[in-house]
């Protein structure tokens, strides 16, 4: 089962990994694997006081079952299956964190699961929480702001509307569900135009080097 705290980005998940995510997740049960109950802070590096101050980290922290709700797509594939729709805002999320290399910590809701204890784990390059009993998502997203608003530059993504007042009175920015989407697929868009442009200017350089009897002749083969 660790293997899905481990699987390259891309690569398809099968039904034993949304049963897994399942049992772990929702019902407070104990499996075998060993979790990777990371610290959510970088580890403090030393610094000089001769040198500049760096600019500060970013983290984007997103209610989990707000956004599922708020998302059409996912809140079809909840109606059939939470695991999935879990999986599939985790995977989207994945991605994005690799376009925009900032911290991502998705914050789920355990509290009515009797006995939960809090629980952190790595998926792929974002973390994940499961809130213990009597504590809600909305309850650790506050306390992280507020306790970490002089350090971090904090955003947190969510569309409830008394989370969203706490939260502007914690410092911290803010993303309703619908801008979440909307940034994830701009920053998408903008890579894949990106990737296009130096495709062009491959080819464009490709061209000027290879000599013109060459290039006629891959163009007869063409």
């Amino acid at each position: 089962a660790s293997a899905i705290l481990h699987r390259h980005q891309g690569e398809d998940l099968d039904h034993d990994d949304y049963r897994f995510l399942n049992t772990t997740a929702n019902q407070g049960k104990k499996s075998g694997w060993n979790r990777r109950k990371e610290d959510l802070m970088p580890e403090r590096k030393g610094t000089e006081k001769s040198r500049l101050p760096e600019s500060r980290e970013t983290y984007l922290l997103v209610d989990g079952y707000n956004v599922i709700h708020a998302w059409q797509e996912l809140k079809e594939l909840a109606d059939e299956s939470m695991d999935v729709a879990r999986m599939k805002l985790l995977d989207t999320l994945s991605s994005y964190q690799g376009i925009r290399k900032c911290h991502i910590i998705v914050v789920f809701d355990a509290y009515c699961v009797p006995g939960r204890l809090e629980e952190k784990i790595r998926y792929h390059n974002i973390h994940v929480v499961f809130t213990k009993e009597a504590q809600t998502a909305d309850e650790f997203i506050e306390k992280f702001a507020y306790d970490h608003r002089k350090k971090y530059d904090i955003v947190v993504a969510t569309s409830d509307a008394l989370q969203q007042v706490i939260i502007r009175g914690a410092g911290s920015a803010l993303l309703s569900a619908r801008e979440l989407k909307e940034v994830i697929d701009m920053a998408h868009d903008n890579a894949r135009r990106s990737y296009e442009a130096r495709q062009r200017l491959r080819r464009a350089n490709l061209e000027e080097v290879v000599p013109f009897d060459v290039k006629k002749q891959i163009d007869d083969l063409a």
